[in-house]
């Protein structure tokens, strides 16, 4: 990419092109951005694993596989038994994992769905022993009598606590793992031996995440301590005049195709959204979400020209690539203080939401660990949406902005559309929109697109790996 000097803001150049006959006008643009932000956060309230649509289907087909797990549950349930093992091993005292196992059950009795209070048990017999979780099967026996496959499933644990895991056919024993998965092995793997293979598989998984979330800890709070001094650098050099701003001036310009910009973003997220519904009914459609990014050519049929649309979009190579790469990776650490308050408020959130509330579908995807699928996983997460998102967020919608308002309204602006569409819903809002507004931050300082972009792919290659070890 050659590099593009700041707007030329000269009469003879200010007009631009032509304006082309078309125009979607602004306000209709954002009409549609509106009822898409609206779409997004409600449609996930009917088909939710607590709703009487799924409840129902549940209940009386033996032949149904059972809902997966909630992966909040599943997180905090392997880090509990993992925790316990590892303290076991070191010969800590381990009485305060049946006070937090306490704690957990409430919450999956009070929002989990049928599938999990039933799996809870499994947890129950791991960490309160088997006359626990002999106890609670009974209790959620009573509880959900409709459920047919469950109550099979429920009457196996039965057997499992009573009668040990050696008494169950090899029949039962394939139905209860393939329906429930690590929390089945949990449960056959009670009162065996540590150094049996069933009781390694079992506890390995857990033992993982316990020492993954342990480390991960460690390094977010090291890497936000050193973003936390990069930032008040950042503040000092920028009141003695060391630090400028490269994105162009646009408060004295009057661009061409006025509204254009907004226009092409709302044509990405509307022909975006409206594929990804029809790929529902007609799966072969799915492959034409690949053909959205080129609204980003829309700009050009409203008469501005090839040069502007570059600038308005960011694609130029700034200072030089390599050195906007590094800008975008310095950037990103800098706002990690902001993006770890937002992440603290997130998590208290979810200790209101239902189960699935929060979490991006593509933890569905990180669940089958194939190779093929890690490499659509890191392609999609890395290269894919930080491209195509910042190109149309950082680039088309924050340009649109940044014409008409300053920094901080269209950085906030900005982010909280960005989050909004984003499938966590409201849970996911304040971390979602810190990460954007650090996104911003960066277009605004650099002016080429590039160092967000690299930040981007920084936030969610994190992510994406920490999610694939957590679920290994």
């Amino acid at each position: 990419m050659a590099e593009i000097e700041p707007w030329n803001t000269s009469p003879s150049n200010a007009a631009g092109p032509a304006a082309g006959p078309v125009a979607l006008g602004p306000w209709w643009c954002w009409i549609v951005i509106l009822a898409i932000v609206i779409f997004m956060n409600v449609r996930g309230c009917v088909f939710t694993e607590n709703s009487p649509i799924v409840e129902q289907t549940f209940a009386g087909d033996p032949a149904a596989d059972q809902p997966p797990a909630d992966f909040q549950f599943t997180l905090q349930a392997r880090y509990l038994v993992g925790a316990r093992a590892v303290a076991r091993a070191l010969n800590q005292d381990t009485s305060q994992f049946a006070i937090a196992a306490d704690d957990l059950h409430r919450v999956v009795l009070g929002a989990g769905s049928p599938a999990d209070q039933l799996r809870w048990a499994a947890v129950a017999g791991e960490l309160q022993g088997s006359q626990e979780a002999l106890d609670d099967l009974h209790v959620w026996m009573e509880g959900h009598p409709s459920h047919a496959v469950l109550q099979e499933d429920a009457r196996t644990l039965l057997a499992v606590y009573r009668d040990g895991p050696n008494s169950l056919p090899l029949e039962q024993r394939s139905a209860l793992l393939q329906r429930h998965g690590w929390f089945a092995k949990l449960a056959l793997a009670h009162g065996l031996e540590p150094g049996t293979p069933l009781r390694r598989d079992a506890i390995a998984p857990a033992q993982r995440v316990t020492v993954v979330l342990l480390l991960a800890i460690v390094g977010v709070v090291s890497l936000t301590g050193i973003g936390f001094l990069l930032l008040i650098l950042a503040i000092v050099l920028l009141v003695l005049g060391k630090i400028q701003f490269r994105y162009p001036d646009v408060s004295r310009l009057s661009s061409p195709g006025r509204g254009a910009f907004l226009e092409a973003f709302t044509l990405y997220l509307g022909s975006y959204l409206g594929i990804s519904i029809a790929a529902v009914f007609i799966p072969w459609l799915l492959p034409l979400a690949l053909l959205t990014p080129l609204a980003a050519l829309w700009p050009l049929c409203r008469g501005v020209s090839w040069q502007q649309l570059r600038l308005g979009l960011g694609w130029t190579r700034g200072r030089g690539v390599v050195r906007e790469v590094l800008a975008g990776a310095v950037g990103y650490v800098s706002g990690l203080p902001l993006i770890a308050v937002a992440v603290l408020l997130t998590l208290l959130l979810t200790l209101f939401a239902q189960p699935g509330e929060g979490v991006h579908p593509i933890v569905e995807l990180a669940q089958d660990a194939s190779i093929l699928n890690i490499i659509i996983l890191y392609g999609l997460a890395c290269v894919w949406a930080p491209l195509v998102e910042e190109m149309f967020f950082r680039g088309a919608f924050y340009h649109h902005m940044r014409q008409r308002t300053g920094f901080v309204v269209s950085a906030l602006v900005v982010g909280v559309i960005f989050a909004s569409i984003h499938p966590q819903g409201w849970v996911g809002l304040p971390a979602l929109t810190a990460i954007a507004f650090v996104l911003a931050s960066i277009r605004e300082w650099r002016g080429s697109l590039v160092a967000s972009v690299t930040a981007h792919a920084l936030n969610n290659g994190a992510a994406v790996t920490l999610l694939l070890l957590l679920l290994a």
